[in-house]
């Protein structure tokens, strides 16, 4: 019989393997974390965990099963599922800078199938296998424990082997790892698969101390000031009244990409928009409050903010009483369609638009085409029906669509034939060509009402739902892993119907995607849901605004001005690592002021912290029977 350490010793060794390979490839790529003197405790404590765990779990086992060989069998097995689980989160750790989480694991299916097999490379493959080779090499190849003596005399010393060492060394490792975590910069990294996916499954609680009533009374003294540019548009106030409406909810386009809000695009992805918005209100300081697109419709639609760490049926209408634009437009006498070239079945989207005032709700299954990816259809077909859905509606009745496009997500190979006219060497490169598939069909929709005779009798509202991030800072890819402003800056625009512009309306204000109903509210005179957290961009305001991400951490972000600087902090609650910004003069976010600005930092760390308990309990409050007293609006 094999003994129990040995075993423990195999599955440590080709855990901390699988780390070195994440680190190796993600080395080979550029995004290698930076090195510290702690980082080896740092980045293997979690692995210590599980090894020393695996360890008290086999000696169990002896002791409690008659055969020791069968005993043995089971630990073997055991510590192979936990080396071959790990293995298969290399690629996606190499990627996202962190295994899976539950969030992650949640949206890995059917829709995401492509994304998927587009990370199965032959390095990623050799990666995946080498670590359970190795466990079994090391576990069944160790040497045998000494067979138990009958002899009375007194059993010799105990030497100090390898494997004592190692162990200790082991232990060691899992109790300072984690004091050290703050300290180090892992982006994510030190996560142990097995031991992320557990974390990031369990509900998001503020800390007793935040929750309680006196640190919820010091919430008022946190307030941070309105401060910043604005421009007065409360003149537009009903200016679309009566008026149909029309929001494109562009996937995954960061303010960055568009022309009309980076005139220094050498070549534009977008022209259609970009001629579209020639004569728009432009809000040049608009982030997503949460940069995935599921539960960011329901931080949009409803103007409230999600809960971190729950799943998207958390924010289903029957468990929640938000009130959303769509159910306000409806009571209005307004016909409502979403019309969405994705897959409802996709991270629960379903729950988030049933119940919530919508006629009509299309997906790709609902939609077919010819052109058809796992991730969904041609956004053209998805254009065609929505004009086919306008066209049918009775005469003068005015209508809500929310045409949500599927073009500029990953792999960023969009179905359909529509041109892709850029040299395309690179997956960014690859995006900007998806940026124009996109655009072709936007152009269609928006053709189509000028035909029919609509388009002036049309407020067009136009945002991104989040940001791209192609490794602007080290491990951010995609969308949803990081708070930097790739992730959160999106564009936001509006054209009024009879379009008194003749040129772009830039409005400085900082605002939030919550913001977009009572916005729509006010451009159509209705009054906006006491329930609402934003307010209308309308009004000359730049308040603090709040955004947070779950899947590969917990981190959340405010951005809030002062007279000494346009700040923006964020704050990893896992690893308590604070990051602070001077976007003025900083807008790559390159340098961090966190030591530097200590009291800027305590003040937005305070707010956080105080902002998060407040939303937790409101969030909670909203759960409550419509017959209970209804809970203070956000500020």
């Amino acid at each position: 019989m094999r003994p129990p350490s040995a075993r423990a010793l195999a599955l440590g060794v080709a855990l901390v393997l699988t780390k070195l390979l994440v680190l190796g490839l993600r080395a080979s790529d550029g995004i290698a974390p930076p090195l510290a003197f702690a980082s080896p405790i740092v980045l293997t404590y979690q692995d210590a965990w599980v090894v020393l765990g695996f360890l008290g779990c086999d000696l169990l086992l002896q002791r409690l099963t008659h055969t020791s060989r069968r005993a043995a069998r089971i630990a073997l097995t055991v510590g192979l599922l936990l080396v071959v689980y790990s293995a298969l989160n290399i690629p996606v750790t190499r990627l996202f800078s962190t295994p899976l989480t539950a969030s992650m694991l949640a949206a890995v299916g059917g829709a995401l199938s492509d994304s998927v097999s587009d990370q199965m490379t032959p390095a990623n493959v050799l990666a995946m296998l080498t670590p359970p080779l190795v466990y079994l090499v090391l576990a069944l190849r160790s040497p045998r424990a000494p067979p138990p003596t009958r002899s009375r005399k007194a059993p010799p010393p105990r030497r100090l082997t390898s494997a004592r060492v190692a162990l200790a060394l082991t232990f060691v490792c899992a109790l300072t790892g984690p004091f050290l975590l703050s300290q180090v910069a892992t982006l994510g990294v030190h996560r142990n698969a097995l031991i992320g996916l557990v974390q990031t499954a369990i509900p998001s609680h503020p800390s007793t101390e935040a929750t309680s009533s006196e640190h919820a009374a010091d919430a008022a003294d946190l307030a941070l000031p309105d401060h910043g540019p604005t421009l007065d548009l409360r003149h537009l106030t009903g200016a679309a009244k009566g008026r149909n409406v029309l929001v494109i909810v562009l996937e995954s386009h960061g303010a960055r990409h568009l022309r009309a809000f980076n005139p220094k695009l050498p070549d534009d992805p977008t022209p259609h928009l970009t001629r579209l918005l020639e004569r728009a209100v432009l809000f040049d300081r608009i982030t997503t409050p949460y940069p995935e697109s599921i539960k960011g419709l329901f931080a949009y639609l409803c103007s409230q903010t999600p809960l971190p760490n729950a799943d998207a049926a958390r924010h289903a209408a029957k468990l929640h009483r938000a009130a959303c634009l769509p159910a306000t437009l409806n009571a209005a006498g307004y016909a409502t369609g979403l019309f969405h070239s994705g897959h409802f079945a996709y991270l629960g989207m379903r729950d988030v638009i049933a119940e919530r005032g919508f006629d009509t709700t299309l997906d790709a299954l609902d939609i077919k085409g010819p052109f058809m990816s796992s991730f969904g259809t041609d956004d053209r077909e998805t254009a065609r029906r929505v004009l086919r859905w306008v066209d049918a509606l009775p005469l003068r009745k005015p209508f809500f669509a929310a045409f949500l496009p599927i073009a500029g997500h990953h792999p960023y190979h969009a179905p359909g034939d529509a041109p892709r006219p850029f040299p395309q060497a690179t997956e960014a490169d690859a995006y900007r060509n998806d940026l124009f598939v996109g655009d072709v069909a936007t152009g269609l929709l928006i053709e189509g009402l000028r035909t029919r005779g609509l388009l002036d009798d049309t407020l067009i509202v136009v945002f991104g739902d989040h940001g791209q991030a192609f490794q602007e800072h080290p491990g951010n890819f995609a969308h949803t892993l990081f708070l930097y402003e790739e992730n959160l800056h999106v564009p936001f625009a509006l054209v009024l119907p009879r379009n008194p512009l003749t040129t772009p309306l830039h409005a400085p204000q900082r605002g939030s995607l919550r913001d977009l109903a009572p916005t729509v509210l006010a451009l159509l005179g209705l009054a906006p849901d006491p329930l609402h957290e934003g307010h209308s961009l309308l009004e000359p305001r730049s308040p603090p605004v709040v955004s947070f991400t779950d899947h590969r951490a917990l981190q959340f972000a405010v951005h809030a001005s002062d007279a000494a600087g346009d700040w923006k902090l964020v704050l990893d609650r896992d690893a308590n690592r604070p990051e602070l910004y001077d976007l003025t003069k900083d807008p790559g976010e390159q340098h961090d002021l966190a030591a530097r600005e200590p009291k800027v930092t305590t003040r937005l760390t305070r707010f956080l912290t105080a902002w998060h308990a407040m939303h937790y309990r409101r969030f909670l409050a909203l759960d409550a029977p419509a017959s209970d007293s209804a809970p203070t609006p956000h500020q």
